[in-house]
């Protein structure tokens, strides 16, 4: 018995098809990769420019010398403002606070006749002749 011989199919031509498709496969994602480290970039570029923004100044980072309610006091001896504005004055002036600490100084200095709203949501400091 002889056995014949048959000669393999040639696939070359499925191998050479099949390379083309990895290799434009391949550049779908070198172009994604690109876009992702572009976008990327981007964003570190943003978060770096935002960071330097709102990046506190070294007198505005240091501890304030005064205790909170005597800030507020003095702050409102300059001009009459609101919870917000005294906020944004404590904020700046280095004090870590919230609305809460705000309200509380506000009502002890109200209760110690130490200041007085002058309209609604409007704080300014008592004189003298007020605090009698």
């Amino acid at each position: 018995m002889t056995e014949s011989f048959k000669p393999s199919r040639d696939i070359r031509n499925d191998l050479m098809e099949r390379l083309r498709e990895a290799s434009a496969k391949q550049e779908r994602y070198s172009a994604l990769a690109a876009e992702a480290a572009f976008d990327m970039d981007m964003l570190q570029r943003m978060i770096e420019r935002e960071e330097v923004r709102y990046r506190l100044p070294a007198q505005i980072a240091a501890e304030p010398d005064l205790a909170l309610p005597e800030f507020v006091f003095k702050a409102l001896q300059v001009r009459p403002m609101t919870k917000d504005d005294l906020r944004h004055s404590v904020e700046n002036a280095g004090y870590r606070v919230d609305g809460r600490s705000i309200h509380a100084t506000i009502v002890n200095l109200l209760r110690g006749n130490k200041i007085m709203e002058i309209a609604e949501g409007v704080y300014e400091a008592a004189t003298e002749a007020e605090v009698r």
